[in-house]
């Protein structure tokens, strides 16, 4: 949605595996995010696109998440529900990256962006080594259709 010359805002909703080791267990977490960016267009904006760097916060809820221990030819999973493993529900941070949209169409364009989510809250409440030093940290390239509205 553009604001004032090559500046716009983007609102977006995704869905996000996120996983990773922690020693032991190796968690896998899969969230529902909401993201507001602020969009800075490296041209001024027009209908055939152009390179632009995107910033600003995301709110996710956690939808699932597994943890699995395997060693010794031996493994295990579990829901982390059924686990000592206590999550936060949510997960908020800090989104940047940039992206080259390219006009096709009069109202229609196709984006590549390169994103990286930066968590602020930590992963988990009581659970040792998850306290508030550990966060999400997702790394994402994205492919998609672009409507001007």
């Amino acid at each position: 949605m553009p604001v004032s010359g090559s500046l716009g805002l983007r609102f977006a909703g995704s869905y996000v595996q996120a996983g990773g080791g922690l020693r032991v267990p190796q968690l896998e977490v899969d969230y529902l995010r909401l993201s507001a960016l602020a969009r800075l267009g490296l041209t001024q904006a027009s209908r055939t696109g152009g390179a632009y760097f995107l910033l600003g916060p995301y709110w996710g809820l956690r939808t699932a998440c597994s943890a699995s221990v395997s060693g010794g030819g031996a493994s295990f999973s579990a829901d982390c529900d059924a686990t000592d493993i206590q999550l936060s529900e949510t997960d908020f941070g800090v989104s940047g990256g940039a992206g080259l949209e390219v006009g096709v169409a009069s109202r229609m364009g196709v984006a590549f962006e390169v994103l990286y989510d930066l968590g602020i809250q930590g992963l988990g409440g009581s659970t040792p080594g998850l306290g508030g030093s550990k966060t999400t940290r997702v790394f994402s390239i994205l492919a998609g259709l672009v409507f001007s509205l």
